[in-house]
């Protein structure tokens, strides 16, 4: 039997495994450093993992079902994990600082 000391020491070691990232295509979104209202900066590997390339159409989604087109810019000040976009598109996703996004590419219907 296991005595009340012990059992969350071991519950605490069982939990702190590096899991894999579950959804690649989930972002936390950051400041931009450009002021384009249409234009969201990734980091090099954050795109090359969701297979984006430099000038691609993308679709965020934000909160409350909110959701927009952007292009995509390699940017490499940016973190990994992260997506950097300016105000206007905070506004229209409905997003804060520090939340998270989801991306993928925008297959255009003609």
């Amino acid at each position: 039997a296991l005595s009340a000391h012990t059992a969350p020491a071991i519950m605490a070691t069982t939990e702190t495994k590096p899991q894999k990232k579950k959804n690649p295509n989930r972002l936390m979104v950051d400041e931009a450093s450009n002021d384009d209202n249409s234009v969201v900066a990734l980091n090099l590997a954050t795109m090359e993992e969701l297979q984006l390339f430099r000038g691609d159409t993308v679709l965020i989604k934000g909160k409350r079902r909110k959701d927009t087109v952007c292009i995509v810019l390699a940017d490499e000040s940016c973190d990994a994990g992260k997506v950097r976009m300016n105000k206007c598109i905070r506004k229209n996703l409905k997003v804060r600082l520090g939340d998270v996004i989801s991306i993928h590419q925008w297959i255009e219907m003609t």
